[in-house]
């Protein structure tokens, strides 16, 4: 018998895990359509870290590092294969991981996670606005609090200008003029 965790979600779908930008609903449906929210999850014995230079971002973008004794938070999506192609060229810098994921539910789940490939060049450091997303995203789905004021007081870049990607949340840090305290009243 197959192990619970290798099973697919159905034939239609896998299993996503997000813990950078793609933490926050309105980024990961800004190219990939048709996902669903499962839940929030851990991925145990790995770091939080950054790397590289994007220039959508105009800073480092999020990676995991193997560790022991650590953690990542984030969230399980359900995405169709008919999205593979679409998520692999948004994580272009990234190589796929399958991961065991633990749901706060106990459940373990095999995800689709993603690596940077290569962490040897740039600052290391996000943009404001990346950070903001990641932390949006954390505040949407009610990660841990001990998590989300890490994740606060990550340091950034300083960088001050827009970003290429149009999302709401980023409307203020791009000049827009309009506030994002809904995403983190919710």
């Amino acid at each position: 018998m197959v192990p619970e965790i290798e099973k697919e979600v159905d034939p239609e779908h896998f299993h996503y895990f997000g813990f950078g930008s793609n933490l926050l609903d309105e980024r990961l449906h800004y190219g990939i359509k048709d996902a669903t929210y499962v839940g929030v999850g851990v991925l145990k014995d790995y770091k939080l870290g950054f790397g590289g230079f994007t220039n959508r971002w105009k800073g480092a973008g999020a990676t995991i590092f193997k560790t022991l004794d650590e953690e990542v938070w984030g969230v399980v999506w359900k995405v169709a294969h008919s999205f593979s192609e679409a998520l692999d060229a948004q994580e272009a810098a990234y190589h796929r991981l399958h991961e065991p994921i633990e749901m706060t539910t106990g459940e373990v789940i095999s995800c689709r996670t993603y690596q940077m490939t290569d962490v040897t060049s740039g600052n290391h450091l996000p943009s404001p606005h990346y950070k903001h997303v990641i932390v949006c995203g954390a505040l949407e789905h009610k990660l841990p609090e001990h998590y989300i004021e890490k994740l606060k007081a990550l340091p950034d870049n300083g960088y001050v200008g827009r970003v290429f990607i149009d999302l709401d949340v980023l409307k203020e840090l791009n000049g827009d003029n309009q506030t994002t305290e809904v995403v983190e009243k919710q």
